[in-house]
């Protein structure tokens, strides 16, 4: 039984495995604590023996087992010592709330990042181009430490000029073009706040619905920022100045 459950564990690490079976795979005793908060449906976990005592109280069917177990299982070379399953979450759009658009974002510690942020400072809608990177990939929900579970996160086609018609003030960063400096930016609600690929930033696609190109004010020691953290600094600065 467990042999099989542990063949599971592993498939749920490839995306299209996941969609087919509607499961998410849950790494970590933080981001596991936070599905449970935010209600998900806990189908089994696998624990490390050494972390029995923390999870105690679980709902959830549990099998403890030995640190190469949990090795094998884990995403990581080294595991965090909580594998567990769940139902993938059934997420709604919070409307006329502001929006996070991550144009092709590739790496999962960079959206695990952004996410954390953007619930940090007040945005629960996450928007992924097609081509960015599964959010529910375990490196990315172990990377948010499950905040995820907190907001509404998709990939798909967005048309953006959709909901600029709408009336949402578009933000965006892209070294370029000619922007305006962060400190003189006013936040305008609801906002789109877009931010591009780590390599190449913004596509073409979107450069024209921007309302307000944002630019950073760094030392000419550095070229630029990670987008993680450009992002995040500009999220604080809209959510405070709100």
């Amino acid at each position: 039984m467990n042999g099989n459950l542990i063949k599971y564990v592993k498939k749920l690490q490839k995306s299209s495995f996941r969609d087919s079976e509607k499961k998410i795979l849950v790494e970590g005793i933080n981001a596991f604590k936070q599905a449970i908060k935010s209600g998900l449906k806990c189908n089994f976990i696998f624990l490390d023996k050494k972390y029995e005592k923390s999870l105690i109280d679980i709902k959830c069917e549990k099998f403890i087992t030995d640190s190469k177990t949990m090795d094998n299982m884990s995403s990581t070379k080294t595991s965090y010592g909580v594998e567990s399953v769940f139902d993938m979450p059934k997420m709604n759009f919070n409307k006329n709330k502001n929006i996070l658009f991550l144009d092709e974002i590739k790496d999962p510690g960079n959206l695990g990042t952004l996410i954390r942020s953007s619930v940090a400072f007040g945005i629960t809608n996450i928007f992924l181009s097609r081509n960015s990177i599964d959010p529910f990939s375990p490196k990315v929900i172990r990377s948010s430490t499950g905040y995820l579970f907190r907001t509404f996160i998709k990939r798909d086609d967005y048309d953006i000029s959709y909901y600029k018609s709408l009336g949402y003030h578009i933000y965006g960063t892209d070294l370029n073009k000619k922007g305006k400096d962060l400190n003189k930016i006013k936040t305008i609600k609801p906002y789109i706040l877009i931010l591009g690929n780590e390599g190449r930033g913004i596509s073409t696609n979107y450069l024209h619905i921007l309302d307000e190109n944002i630019v950073l004010n760094i030392s000419n020691n550095v070229d630029s920022l990670n987008v993680s953290v450009a992002g995040s600094i500009i999220m604080h600065y809209l959510y405070s100045n709100e």
